[in-house]
């Protein structure tokens, strides 16, 4: 890709290129004024520039870099451990939520526990059938 510019350039006689102000291309009018052309200059992927970074560009990364290494290690030490990983169990023939809840929470009361496992599982009603697949909360 490409684009016309146009800058000054010294009138030189017989140069071949004829200035915007018609005055200037008389003869004798070339007495060294600035006169302009039109010229082709890359663009776009053409041009080839090489990125340099400062003194302060180079410090301000730097401080970016350890700024953003502190966000991320206080965020971590703030989050505390990582939570336990939900367990799962099948529902077997016969099997029914309160049987599952005494089994898998047997530090809750057994009507909490029912409740507990409604909740975690999106269960409206305490029935339950065999083959679904149940996530146990943690405790």
């Amino acid at each position: 890709m490409s684009a016309i510019t146009a800058f000054p350039v010294r009138g030189i006689p017989g140069y071949g290129h004829r200035s915007v102000d018609p005055a200037a291309d008389r003869p004798g009018h070339h007495d060294g004024r600035a006169v302009r052309r039109l010229t082709s200059v890359p663009t776009g992927d053409a041009v080839h520039t090489r990125l340099r970074v400062t003194r302060r560009g180079r410090a301000t990364l730097t401080l970016a870099a350890v700024a953003a290494a502190l966000t991320v290690g206080l965020g971590q030490a703030v989050a505390g451990p990582a939570p336990e990983p939900l367990r799962s169990v099948t529902v077997e023939p016969g099997e029914t939520l309160s049987q599952i809840a005494r089994a898998e929470l047997p530090g809750l009361a057994v009507d909490d526990a029912v409740v507990a496992l409604q909740a975690e599982n999106g269960l409206a009603t305490p029935f339950v059938h065999a083959g679904q697949e149940l996530s146990i909360p943690s405790r």
